[in-house]
Parts: C-alpha cells; sequence; structure tokens
C-alpha cells in the first residue's frame, strides 16, 4: 500500500509525508478527557436530550390535537350540508302546500286584492275625542 502513496505522490511531483518524523508522544498513564469535563458533558447531553424528547411529545399532542379538529371541522360541514338541505326543502312550495294540509289550512274561496281598496280619509283628532265614553279614564 505504501508503494501505491508515493506512485501517487511522485506522479503529482511531491513528496510523501513521513509521519515518524513527527514528534507526537501519548502519555498513557495520563487520561485524555478529564474527569471534571465528563460530568457537565454528561449533564448537557442529558438536558438536550431531555428537551428534544419533550418537543417530540409536544409535536405528537398538536398533530393528534389537529387530527381531532379536522374531523370535528368534517362533521360540522356535514351537518351544515343537511341543514341546508332542510331549509331547502321546507322553503319548497310543494312541500308547503303538504304541511298546510296536514294543519287542516284549507285554499281560500275568495281573493281579496288589498290595491283595488280605497283608504279611508283620516278622522280628525277632535272627532275621536268626541266619540269617547265619559265612563272611560283617559290616560295621564
Amino acid at each position: 500500500m505504501a508503494g501505491f502513496w508515493k506512485r501517487l505522490f511522485a506522479k503529482q511531483g511531491r513528496r510523501p509525508l513521513d509521519l515518524s518524523k513527527l514528534e507526537i508522544k501519548l502519555d498513557r498513564n495520563k487520561p485524555l478527557v478529564r474527569a471534571q469535563f465528563v460530568l457537565p458533558a454528561l449533564i448537557a447531553a442529558l438536558l438536550v436530550s431531555l428537551g428534544m424528547a419533550s418537543l417530540r411529545i409536544d409535536l405528537l399532542r398538536v398533530r393528534y390535537a389537529l387530527a381531532a379538529s379536522t374531523l370535528e371541522e368534517q362533521r360540522l360541514l356535514d351537518e351544515s350540508r343537511q341543514l341546508t338541505a332542510h331549509v331547502r326543502k321546507l322553503r319548497d312550495p310543494y312541500h308547503l302546500a303538504l304541511e298546510a294540509q296536514k294543519l287542516g289550512f284549507v285554499r281560500p274561496t275568495q281573493l281579496i286584492d288589498l290595491s283595488d281598496v280605497k283608504p279611508r280619509p283620516a278622522t280628525p283628532p277632535a272627532q275621536i275625542a268626541s266619540h269617547r265614553s265619559a265612563a272611560t279614564p283617559s290616560l295621564p
């Protein structure tokens, strides 16, 4: 494998890195991470995960509420359609005639056209006051 890298760097005109010249010394007795940083990091990770779980639960609660509201809206729309159809049925002249017949109403035998009737002349208040009986008390 080392030969592959040497050939690759040779084609590009660069020299391969010699990692043995890097003086990286690891002390096996010294811990890489101090204990004083581990506990706060674990607490922070726990708080973050609890916050994310709380957000997830809230999101699920909102989704269930939205689904319930959507079902309620659909039920109310269906009820509105049924009531509109019922109102149209009640306003139908044929249906009104049937209901009137059930209640005992009959067709009129005589039709009076009120546009032909002439209005009576207005009587002055003095004539009205003279016809009032003396036994009838007047209003204050």
